[in-house]
């Protein structure tokens, strides 16, 4: 993770976990349980000189009141670290809330090695309370090792320890009664994680630890058994999808999918395992592959948890480099005492429910017992042969795990030659071959931008590079220009560069940047970055990667030179008479109604959507008007 940069006054415009939100009226970061929330103790970090690439240890407060004692150059033992021993506060925390605060205000992690304790514990003395380390066991059976990912190589067991008293020690603590006449001086413990203690936060003066990619012990040469789909090393298959299993004879338990995985007579493979995602871009992956599946919502994946403290695990025991959880989870609400929520299923669909909003490849912990269907994983195999498709050499096709032929292959292109502008781009795609149809790729849905983003580890973390730790984008086909409608108005147009309706799209935040578009006969242009959002690019002269999309299932785009393929326009009438058309030239398929009464955002869309509609969208400053106007007239002049 990247430091936290410079705060003179904190500002909400970093990143935090979910688990936390920003009141910038109080200044504060607070933790939602889901019931109530509760002040956390707020971290200021000053940088000596923000201009300088280089870190210095300089002190940070709580509440504008110093840390015991002053932060620690560690520069004769370790000069690339900064340590932060947090008692100040005088709050005792769980080891999972104290690698929050950690990471939500210092992005840093809680560490330990054997030059710690010199530099802090025994040469400022504070209080004889032990602390929380950044070590710790991922599942009950796993090795312990550091937050950081860097190597594990110093240990400082009081003898006898780890001992794992109780069944449920996994987290490391260390005691500071230093020059006391005890063998325990500055030695660790294991100890329970849901204990309370200080912490010590540590943070990298230049670049921190790097997160691995967590397939490097996967083969890399190799193909997929039939059936299945191959990303980066491994292969996926998904089982008892409504689609394949319209009975429900596969739907598993957690238990009971695990076995199947590797049985072939139910489409599994020898060996699988419940799907493991070791970075990001394989959860991308997996829900790209999950679309038009059926009925159902959701999977299961090869995800759990074995510890006291609901820290989930690979069922390979490797430990987790992300996370996808919906908002909330995982919250441990068990199915009875005897049924823990100590498993993890994967959504495949969006939408708006008891979660809130939701989207595919997001994770909720569930009990173990429910039935569902569930995708499994298998390293690549050089027994196996390269699947058949209509794709080109080394290109990913967009066969979902619905069984539909595929109709697109996708192919990002990157080096030092290649990199170019976006008409450069196009001039490339289009000339790889003839005979087909080859562009920027366009992007019909959140299933296609999230293959997308993963084509970014397939470009990149399977060269030798680490996408994990490093910004990427390249150039999509999407295109944006101001025009003037046949009353004199001027609306932003979005298109697709294929012909393709642009009706979805993924904006980073403030994107686009409406006063940078061009206007026709120029246009403005869209890049993807690693991180699966959209940028503006006003003059497309950026030099980049970019994704090449062929169109090998001869799809056609839907012709609109005689007017729209659909049919007739609705008219709103008949829905009933509290709907109008606002009878605008970019707006005017759009039928609206205005709604009296206050409720929340969801609330708002649920109750659209059993009318068959979503909350207004607006693409103008004259529809933005010409709508306010209309709901005041409805339901009078109120926030809407």
């Amino acid at each position: 993770m990247k430091l936290l940069a410079a705060l003179g006054s904190v500002s909400a415009s970093f990143e935090l976990s979910a688990d936390f939100y920003f009141d910038e009226i109080a200044n504060r970061i607070f933790k939602n349980d889901n019931s109530s929330s509760y002040e956390l103790t707020y971290f200021q970090k000053y940088r000596e000189n923000i201009e300088n690439a280089s870190f210095s240890c300089v002190s940070a407060t709580i509440d504008e009141t110093s840390f015991h004692g002053e932060p620690w150059d560690a520069s004769s033992n370790d000069g690339d670290k900064c340590i932060y021993l947090i008692d100040a506060d005088k709050t005792k925390r769980s080891w999972a809330d104290a690698q929050a605060v950690c990471e939500a205000w210092f992005k840093i992690k809680l560490e330990a090695d054997n030059r710690l304790y010199d530099l802090v514990v025994a040469s400022q003395g504070v209080n004889f309370n032990p602390f929380w380390l950044g070590a710790r066991k991922y599942c009950t059976n796993c090795q312990f090792e550091y937050t950081d990912h860097s190597p594990f190589d110093f240990t400082n067991w009081t003898p006898g320890e780890p001992n794992n008293w109780g069944d449920g020690e996994e987290c490391v603590e260390v005691s500071n009664i230093w020059g006391a006449a005890s063998y325990e001086d500055g030695y660790w413990n294991d100890n329970n994680c849901n204990s309370a203690f200080f912490y010590v936060c540590q943070a990298y003066k230049h670049e921190p630890q790097k997160t691995p990619n967590g397939d490097e012990k996967w083969p890399l040469q190799g193909y997929c058994k039939a059936g299945w789909k191959k990303f980066g090393r491994a292969c996926f298959k998904i089982l008892g999808a409504q689609i394949d299993d319209p009975d429900h004879q596969i739907q598993s338990t957690f238990e009971e999918a695990k076995t199947r995985c590797g049985q072939e007579s139910v489409g599994g493979w020898s060996g699988a395992t419940l799907a493991i995602f070791p970075n990001v871009y394989y959860n991308h992956f997996a829900t790209a592959l999950s679309k038009n599946l059926g009925a159902q919502k959701s999977y299961w994946i090869g995800a759990l948890s074995t510890t006291q403290d609901m820290t989930f695990h690979w069922i390979d025991e490797s430990r987790m480099t992300f996370t996808s959880w919906l908002p909330g989870e995982p919250n441990g609400q068990p199915n009875g005492e005897e049924d823990p929520e100590d498993f993890v299923e994967m959504l495949w669909t969006g939408g708006n429910g008891g979660f809130g909003q939701y989207f595919p490849g997001q994770w909720n912990d569930l009990y173990g017992s429910r039935k569902l269907p569930f995708m499994c994983s298998h390293t690549l195999s050089t027994s196996e042969k390269a699947e058949e498709n209509s794709c080109p050499s080394g290109w990913m096709s967009s066969k979902d795990a619905s069984g539909r032929p595929e109709g697109f292959c996708y192919k990002l292109v990157s080096s030092s030659t290649t990199d170019t502008n976006f008409q450069g781009a196009r001039d490339y795609c289009g000339s790889i071959d003839k005979n087909m149809q080859i562009d920027l790729a366009s992007v019909e849905d959140f299933y296609e931008n999230s293959l997308l983003t993963a084509l970014f580890y397939e470009e990149f973390g399977l060269n030798g590079e680490n996408p994990i730790n490093k910004d990427y984008a390249a150039w999509i086909g999407l295109t944006m220009s101001w025009k003037e409608n046949s009353k004199g108005e001027k609306y932003v147009k979005t298109s697709w560069v294929d012909g393709f309706p642009a009706a979805y799209t993924e904006w980073a935040k403030a994107e686009p940047d409406m006063n940078s578009i061009r206007h026709d006969p120029e246009f403005s242009c869209a890049y993807i970055d690693n991180k699966k959002e959209w940028h503006l690019s006003d003059k497309c002269n950026d030099k980049l990667p970019f994704i090449c999309k062929a169109n090998v299932g001869g799809i056609k785009p839907p012709d609109w030179s005689n007017g729209d393929p659909r049919g007739d326009l609705l008219d709103c009438e008949v829905l009933g008479e509290d709907w109008h058309n606002l009878n605008d030239d970019w707006n005017e398929h759009h039928c609206v109604r205005a709604f009296a009464g206050n409720v929340g955002w969801h609330e708002a869309e649920h109750s659209c959507n059993g009318h068959g509609a979503h909350l207004v969208s607006m693409h103008n400053e004259a529809y933005n008007s010409r709508l306010r106007s209309f709901a005041t007239t409805k339901v009078g002049d109120n926030q809407i």
